[in-house]
Order: structure tokens, then sequence, then C-alpha cells
């Protein structure tokens, strides 16, 4: 079997040459609040954490194999990084402000909807309501035509007998 020579790819990076990997930054060094250059950013972003390390790393390698001393590598990386993150960031503002200004709408029209569904049931408790209501006042006419026809048959007929009319 023979040994089979690759290419360098972004995997496999100049091999049987290492390269220092980039120093990570904590936010002392960085000098702001903010993490460094190699930092995740935050959820929402397409590229995952993987894909943007390799980006800023295959930068720093580039950069590194250019003669470039690797503090100013690092420092040219996190800048990049940053302006990056800042175009993006004024990029994607516009669109923040509309989806927000989206949702408030669409929460004023859920609100408004709900509201409308409580009348409407509101409206349907009324009127169900009243319709027990006359109901009950129906039932209670009944009996009392009933009652008063029963008690009166029997008077009627009495009546009509003592005149002669019923035999």
């Amino acid at each position: 079997m023979s040994a089979k020579k690759t290419k360098p790819t972004s995997k496999t990076r100049n091999p049987g040459r290492s390269s220092p990997a980039p120093p990570r930054l904590t936010s002392e060094q960085s000098g702001s609040s903010e993490q460094g250059a190699w930092r995740a950013h935050p959820a929402g972003n397409h590229r995952s954490h993987h894909e943007e390390f390799n980006m800023q790393l295959e930068l720093y390698d580039a950069l590194v194999n250019a003669k470039v001393p690797q503090e100013t590598a690092r420092k040219l990386v996190q800048a990049f990084d940053q302006h990056i993150e800042a175009r993006v960031k004024a990029a994607t503002e516009p669109l923040m402000t509309k989806l927000a200004s989206t949702e408030q709408l669409l929460l004023q029209t859920q609100q408004g909807h709900y509201n409308t569904l409580a009348a409407k049931i509101d409206g349907i408790s009324a009127v169900k309501a009243e319709g027990e209501k006359q109901s009950d006042q129906r039932r209670t006419l009944v009996r009392w035509v009933v009652g008063t026809v029963i008690a009166t048959v029997p008077v009627t007929l009495t009546v009509l007998k003592a005149v002669g009319i019923l035999h």
C-alpha cells in the first residue's frame, strides 16, 4: 500500500506544520465589557459558532502565514469581527424595528379579537339568560292557565247541570 498525499484544505490546514492557535480574549484583555473576537454571536445569527470560529481561524492563519506578527493578526481578526458585527447590526436594525412594530400591531390585533370574542360571549350569555327568563315566564303562564281550567271546569259543569243545559 502506498501513502496517499492530500491537499491542504480548511480542515487539514498546512499538514506537517502547526500554526499557533489564536489566543482567546477575555473581556479584560479586549478592553471592553463585551467578549473578544472569539465569542459566539447571540441567537438569531445564521452562522454557527463553529463556522464563525473556522472563518476567524482561517483569517488568523492566513495572516500568520503572511508573516504578520501573531498579536497584530489577533487584533486584525478582532477588528474584522467587530466591523462585521457592527455592519450586520446596522443592517438588521431597521428590520428589528419593523419586527417590533409588527409584533406590537399583532398584539393589538390579538387584543381586539379577544375583546370582540369576549363581547360576543357576554352577548350570548345575556341572550341565554333572557331566554331562560322568558321560558320561566311561559311555564308560569301555562301552569296558571292549566290550573285555572282545571279549577273552573267542575264549577262550569255544575252550573250547566243546574241550569239544565247538561243532563
